[in-house]
């Protein structure tokens, strides 16, 4: 199959949607203020100008189900790691792509990754990674690494080797296609160098947002300032470096990079526009604990 048209913008988002729930209730929310967060979600996102959106924490069937008809009602087409598709096994990965109609998309992939660095990655937030075929030439592999366990740092020794791992069996499958393989890393130039770099030394892949990472404060996607952090999953373990904030990454395959340019876009949902209900929150929060990345790609 030929090529898509270009330009392409393709983008990266956490929506921070985890949950520990009984049916429809929220038994605690890890990321403060999820219902309201998740219901201006579908407008917000069917308001960005992007052809491909993977957005990662959107656990659990029941909320990809009602994101993806939400989406599709704005007229999007949705894939969901919790939704099956192409014999694929259903993993609650937590992992989805928004794809613009008139762009073909078939799922190719979808992993989840062990071991898991503790119970919280058992029963909780799954990891692993979900690939998409666009347009029968472009691999984009959304992933979500581990965090390293509940009260632990980022860039301990046993996240760094879960991680270091996780990336390694992406470069081993995709390095030799055209792809991007994006999302949140939980590393970055600041925060387990060694893992962030696996993908780029071991496997030919370009840091398309900060090739030579020299300027990590302009895609600090992960903000310590942002008031959603005041949670019980970012209490402990937060690397309160402002460096450190870069942890979601895009990642362009060697292949690719030889083919199309690629550069960053600008990042967005930087600013509070969720009334919140919280006692301990502002009158507004962001959409979620983390913003979103965005590239593109052009002849």
């Amino acid at each position: 199959m030929s090529a898509p048209t270009l330009p392409l913008r393709i983008a990266t988002y956490n929506t921070a949607l985890v949950r520990v729930h009984l049916g429809p209730w929220d038994l605690i929310q890890p990321i403060p203020e999820r219902p309201a967060r998740r219901a201006a979600l579908p407008d917000a996102l069917s308001s960005l100008d992007f052809d491909v959106i993977a957005l990662q924490e959107v656990y659990s069937a029941g909320q990809q189900r009602w994101l993806a008809n939400q989406m599709r009602q704005r007229g999007w087409q949705a894939f969901g790691s919790s939704l099956g598709g192409a014999g694929l096994k259903r993993q609650n990965l937590g992992l989805m792509f928004l794809v613009k109609k008139g762009l073909s998309a078939e799922t190719i992939a979808c992993q989840r990754q062990l071991p898991a660095a503790d119970w919280t990655e058992v029963v909780i937030a799954q990891k692993g990674y979900f690939a998409l075929r666009l347009d029968g030439w472009l691999d984009l592999v959304n992933v979500h690494t581990t965090y390293g366990g509940f009260g632990k740092a980022f860039d301990g020794p046993k996240a760094q080797a879960i991680r270091g791992d996780q990336l390694g069996e992406i470069g081993e499958r995709f390095a030799n296609t055209q792809s991007l393989v994006l999302g949140d890393f939980n590393c970055g130039p600041h925060v387990d160098l060694a893992s962030y770099r696996h993908l780029l030394d071991q496997h030919g892949y370009v840091d398309v947002l900060d090739p030579g990472a020299s300027n990590p404060l302009a895609y600090r996607s992960w903000d310590p300032h942002n008031p959603l952090h005041h949670s019980i999953l970012n209490q402990e373990g937060v690397v309160h470096d402002p460096y450190h904030g870069r942890i979601d990454q895009i990642f362009a395959s060697s292949p690719l990079a030889t083919n199309v340019r690629a550069s960053a876009l600008p990042m967005f949902f930087t600013q509070n526009q969720v009334a919140a209900r919280g006692a301990k929150m502002p009158p507004q929060v962001p959409l979620s604990d983390h913003y979103g990345l965005a590239i593109e790609l052009a002849r």
